[in-house]
């Protein structure tokens, strides 16, 4: 049990010192993923539950359809009911999203149309707005892996341990930190130099996109002498989208939107209100209920395919 609330069904991850795990409110019945943080002797550090700590305070501001929302934050004794004793825990009662990572999405579905990929995008620069805009935060670890997929198949951005408030005018003071995950990074953060946020955040859902479109990164880095990345950003985009059709038919409405969100130059770059004006933003776009009816069937699919797997390597 974590307090006499809640039970645990099922494990959905683990590291060194926290677990996730899938909960049901006793009385309720309403289900719940529940970040579990050992505070005790056997548990983080001092500095790291004080990191910890600052995640928790900016996961208590964000409300937004598109993020995934914070229920409740306290302390308790963990029982794993295995005869060992129970541990003090921190534990983070979020909103819970069923069918997983976006990352397993594509990995394991294929690739989205271009009014998939919009359907989801939007609710990208939705939920980004709102961070940037009205909450003032910025998340510096946008990924597929970091964006999860509710009953609805509707995006939930989670996982806010390299986020940072943005300060300054506007929120655009200058960072320095090295954080996030490197194939994400814009060019500027790869250079040590000072770099925003925001633009930060931008560029990596710049990636997410590609990732949607085509099953794989644009690049390995955004660094100068990656040579796919030389060749988008540098002065010859075409003829990296050459290389590209042969993967997936792209739009060249999609090009240029790609294109302008990942330039070297962060100035160079699409603003939010330049994204949200962009022609390919203003194409057809799926509609949830087709969503649904897609993913549904590529689910099926995807299970059927596995089961199939299985079976063979038994025979």
């Amino acid at each position: 049990m974590i307090t006499d609330q809640f039970k645990v069904l099922a494990d959905l991850g683990s590291g060194a010192t926290a677990e996730v795990k899938l909960v049901q409110d006793v009385k309720t019945q309403e289900k719940f993923a529940c970040k579990v943080i050992k505070t005790g002797a056997c548990g983080i550090t001092a500095t790291a539950l004080t990191e910890v700590q600052k995640e928790v305070t900016i996961m208590s501001q964000l409300k937004h359809e598109f993020i995934v929302n914070t229920k409740a934050v306290g302390r308790g004794m963990y029982d794993k009911q295995d005869g060992s004793q129970p541990q003090e825990v921190l534990f983070i009662l979020m909103e819970y999203a069923p069918e997983g990572e976006l990352f397993d999405m594509i990995a394991n579905t294929g690739k989205f149309s271009e009014p998939v990929a919009r359907y989801f995008f939007v609710q990208l620069l939705s939920a980004l707005s709102y961070m940037h805009n009205t909450v003032g935060i910025c998340h510096r670890d946008l990924k597929p892996e970091n964006i999860l997929i509710d009953q609805n198949f509707n995006l939930k951005i989670a996982d806010w341990g390299f986020s940072i408030p943005l300060v300054g005018q506007n929120g655009n003071f200058k960072l320095h930190s090295y954080k996030g995950t490197l194939g994400y990074m814009p060019p500027e953060q790869h250079a040590k130099k000072a770099y925003s946020g925001k633009a930060a955040d931008m560029f990596a859902i710049a990636i997410v996109l590609f990732m949607m479109i085509t099953q794989c990164q644009p690049f390995d880095e955004a660094r100068v002498n990656d040579k796919y990345y030389r060749l988008i950003a540098g002065n010859k985009p075409s003829f990296y989208w050459k290389i590209f059709e042969k993967v997936v038919p792209i739009s060249e409405d999609l090009k240029d939107l790609i294109t302008g969100m990942i330039q070297l130059d962060p100035s160079a770059r699409y603003t939010l209100d330049e994204l949200l004006a962009h022609p390919w933003l203003q194409g057809p776009i799926a509609s949830s209920e087709q969503i649904v009816k897609e993913f549904t069937m590529r689910k099926k699919q995807n299970d059927l395919a596995k089961k199939n797997n299985t079976g063979t390597r038994t025979n």
